[in-house]
């Protein structure tokens, strides 16, 4: 069964090349590595295959240009993880990525000479390898293209994980002793250094997120437009307006805008509830006649009601007139008034001084 295609029109460079796969892994076995391997000619028929065929899940191409291919090889990832040189066999600074793409990028050296990577480098540059060659002489980031492929399905192999998984290993636990290496893990001329097969697979740290793999596409949702809410005093209170404001884009309804704004405003409603510092407005106006030692009381305050069951208990307080309870003076007298009530009425405890208002016309108070 075929795993791996090697996208190659050029003879005996892509034989290379699964040679070079084929030494990083380890052949031979019930199922060898070198069985699953098979070269296409040609970029868009090997893309192709990678694409109907679930069995693929690694396409190598050994050429320049890896910028050209990132878009195709994002609608294959994660099951199918591509595989490019950064692009020159010089040594020279590339500008061809400004990141490391969902191509997994490469370039060359020898570990027996100059022990760095040789080949292009630059932002876009993932790891380096060896070539086919030990020698002193140029190096092929063609052929360490395929160890790469290697190592890193050894270890996804291995420990039967995804593509990202192996690839963080191996990020994580690469040998980096280049002698031009400043930085670590990562460095511009040799990224993150050589895989280490069996160190990855023995790396027992987190496993970050795969910063590859493209957002789920979630269902549309409306968000709310700015909603004002101004809740004014309530009848027999006093105070100033409460304004609660909903920013646009903080409730979100699967249906419409319209239900996003009323569920804003049910929100806005019940912020602005308990904000308010209303006083209840207290229940004045004229008695009838009422005659004390201090002389005719013409002010009255209702100060307390208490209601039970079908009645209605009330204190009243008695002033000379409304200038005396203006300014804080004493009340002369206090007068307790009880007043049947309807029970359904009871439970009306907003209104509970308009409704008392209207009784005591009938009673005590002839005018507000």
């Amino acid at each position: 069964m075929t795993r791996i295609i090697i996208s190659d029109e050029y003879g005996q460079h892509g034989i290379d090349i699964k040679t070079a796969i084929v030494n990083a892994y380890g052949g031979g076995g019930l199922n060898p590595i070198e069985d699953q391997i098979e070269i296409i000619s040609g970029w868009s028929a090997a893309y192709n295959r990678a694409v109907s065929d679930e069995n693929i899940i690694a396409l190598i191409r050994s050429t320049a240009g890896v910028a050209g291919y990132v878009t195709q090889a994002e609608q294959i990832y994660p099951r199918v993880q591509t595989f490019f040189p950064l692009g020159s066999n010089t040594f020279e600074q590339l500008t061809n990525l400004t990141s490391i793409p969902v191509i997994i990028t490469c370039g060359a050296g020898d570990t027996n000479f100059e022990n760095r990577n040789n080949t292009g480098y630059g932002l876009g540059l993932e790891f380096w390898d060896n070539d086919l060659v030990q020698s002193a002489d140029g190096d092929a980031s063609s052929f360490a293209n395929g160890f790469i492929l290697g190592k890193l399905l050894k270890i996804k192999d291995t420990l039967s994980c995804s593509w990202w998984e192996a690839r963080f290993r191996a990020r994580m636990t690469a040998s980096r002793s280049e002698s031009n290496r400043e930085t670590t893990p990562w460095d511009l001329r040799n990224g993150y250094g050589i895989i280490d097969v069996d160190a990855a697979i023995a790396y027992t740290g987190m496993i970050a997120t795969d910063s590859y793999l493209v957002p789920a596409i979630l269902p549309t949702y409306y968000a709310n437009e700015s909603v004002t809410f101004i809740l004014s005093p309530y009848p027999g209170f006093t105070g100033s307006n409460v304004t609660v404001t909903i920013a646009a884009g903080t409730v979100y309804s699967p249906t419409s805008i319209q239900e996003a704004n009323a569920i804003a405003l049910s929100r806005a409603k019940d912020i602005a509830e308990p904000a308010s510092d209303w006083l209840l407005t207290p229940v004045k106006g004229l008695e009838k006649i009422v005659v004390s030692d201090y002389g005719v009381l013409t002010f009255h305050r209702i100060s307390l009601v208490a209601l039970s069951h079908d009645k209605a208990a009330i204190e009243i307080e008695q002033y000379i007139d409304e200038a005396a309870f203006d300014s804080g003076k004493k009340y002369i007298g206090l007068r307790s008034v009880s007043i049947p009530v309807r029970p359904d009425v009871v439970p009306a405890m907003n209104a509970m001084y308009l409704i008392l208002r209207e009784l005591l016309l009938n009673d005590a108070i002839t005018k507000y």
